[in-house]
């Protein structure tokens, strides 16, 4: 693959496709243009669809990608080398067309995102963003390639923001998440009442019985958690005691947890960085758990979802 000095691949493209459908034996799996984001899981042998349905009466997403930047940059904008840049919760790349890119393995559908105009004036960096979804089975494989395109260093976060549908019927209070840990676990809230910053400095306590606690009704009523320190990265979310879906994810030094009171969905939130702290106002290379990739390096990472 050649690259040109302003970033832009050669690669083997596909006509412009609105949706992919990825299937085999077990499951069917829909992933979009708009976002490169992962839209539908169906599992055919226990006839139930397993992601949230983007209903925008509780949230109009399925599973976005966050790229540049995981949670909220404090006040909207976050300094680079001394200039200040606007940047909305989650970054940009979930908002965005991704293009459909040829994949030699009939069981993976891949998108990508590179910079343009746009990007480029609240993100000053050259970059090509890579997604690819892949069967195994009833596991689902999500990738991420992140390629530094310029002549200086790329500082980003990435994450994944999965929601699981409850099932008809379905209340907080009937799940339960197996952490796979022993314990206790420590987690931080955002700020109230939503800048969705992240306060650094308090930490909570989340109390585990031989690895597993069980929801409540209002559990999400002050919003996300979030686990630093590579504690979570494995998660089995159960409903009425029966494992539903688990997320695996290997190297994480980052994972939520979010949902709304009364939605019927719970999401498990894999990440590479999270929400500036409240009152950050550094310099993006000096924000908790940014990426630092060097010119021309590739970094590549991915989590699974395994349908129980």
């Amino acid at each position: 693959m050649e690259i040109n000095r302003r970033g832009l691949s050669e690669d083997r493209k596909v006509g412009y496709m609105e949706k992919q459908i990825l299937e085999n034996e077990n499951l069917l799996v829909q992933i979009n243009a708009h976002g490169g984001e992962l839209a539908r899981i169906y599992d055919k042998d226990k006839k139930r669809e397993i992601l949230h349905d983007a209903n925008p009466e509780y949230w109009n997403r399925h599973a976005p990608i966050l790229f540049p930047m995981v949670g909220a940059s404090y006040e909207g904008k976050y300094r680079y080398k001394g200039k200040e840049y606007p940047m909305s919760q989650h970054g940009f790349a979930r908002d965005m067309e991704f293009h459909p890119v040829e994949s030699e393995n009939p069981l993976e559908k891949i998108y990508a995102l590179q910079d343009n105009e746009r990007t480029y004036s609240v993100y000053p960096f050259h970059f090509r963003l890579q997604i690819s979804h892949r069967l195994n089975g009833r596991v689902l494989i999500v990738s991420w390639r992140v390629e530094n395109r310029d002549d200086k260093e790329l500082l980003f976060n990435i994450g994944g923001h999965p929601a699981f549908r409850l099932g008809e019927g379905v209340k907080f209070s009937d799940v339960s998440l197996n952490f796979h840990t022993e314990g206790h676990l420590t987690y931080y809230k955002l700020e109230e009442p939503g800048s969705g910053c992240c306060i650094a400095d308090k930490s909570n306590r989340l109390t585990l019985w031989n690895g597993r606690m069980n929801l409540t009704d209002d559990f999400f009523s002050d919003g996300a958690y979030i686990f630093q320190d590579a504690s979570v990265q494995d998660v089995t979310m159960c409903v009425k005691g029966v494992p539903f879906v688990r997320v695996y994810a290997p190297g994480f030094m980052y994972f939520g947890l979010w949902s709304k009171t009364g939605a019927p969905f719970v999401c498990l939130e894999p990440w590479l960085g999270r929400a500036d702290a409240c009152g950050f106002k550094g310099e993006l290379e000096e924000k908790e758990g940014i990426m630092k990739l060097a010119p021309g390096e590739v970094f590549e990472t991915s989590y699974c979802i395994a349908v129980m």
